[in-house]
């Protein structure tokens, strides 16, 4: 027997905001974001005591380890800075590890430990149950309206973002795909 849960989404139009669409999709996605418990800084929304940006650089590390700082950054969208911080704590964890590349010894690569391993793999298991708990939900019609939603909110996003910031560090997941 399931738990039922209600959530209405009370969308309301910004006094400004015209015809567009704009304050619907804002207000759609503050409520998502709610929701999904994105706003709970020292845990995924699947339930695990890890930040969202480090579970997330240890998934990463986990399907495409070894890479540099430059290329965690860029498949995060994260500022260098802001990666070189997450970097140190998941090194405080021991989760990962820092090693010179033997090609190219001015390169240093990020992997993850054994722990780290660990951890990636308890993340990808509560995201998976989450995951289903959520799909089981939704009948076949809705997730596929979704997966399409979604890809074109993410394609949006990637349009109107800046290839690159003010400090040149950061570019899109697609454009940093571009670059390899």
């Amino acid at each position: 027997m399931y738990d039922t849960t209600v959530v209405v989404i009370n969308i309301r139009p910004m006094p400004e905001a015209g015809n567009d669409g704009a304050a619907e999709l804002q207000n759609l996605i503050v409520t998502f974001i709610r929701a999904f418990g994105l706003l709970r800084p020292d845990q995924t929304p699947c339930g695990v005591a890890v930040p969202i940006s480090d579970a997330h650089a240890i998934t990463e590390l986990q399907h495409s380890a070894p890479m540099t700082q430059f290329e965690l950054s860029a498949r995060l969208r994260l500022e260098k800075s802001t990666v070189s911080r997450l970097l140190k704590r998941l090194e405080e964890q021991r989760w990962v590890k820092r090693e010179r590349d033997p090609r190219d010894t001015r390169r240093v690569l990020v992997r993850l430990t054994a722990s780290g391993e660990e951890m990636a793999g308890q993340i990808a298991q509560a995201r998976h149950m989450k995951v289903s708990e959520i799909a089981a939900r939704l009948g076949v019609t809705d997730r596929q309206a979704l997966a399409r939603g979604m890809a074109a909110l993410v394609r949006a996003i990637d349009e109107t973002a800046p290839e690159e910031r003010h400090d040149g560090n950061y570019r899109s997941a697609h454009a940093a795909d571009k670059l390899r």
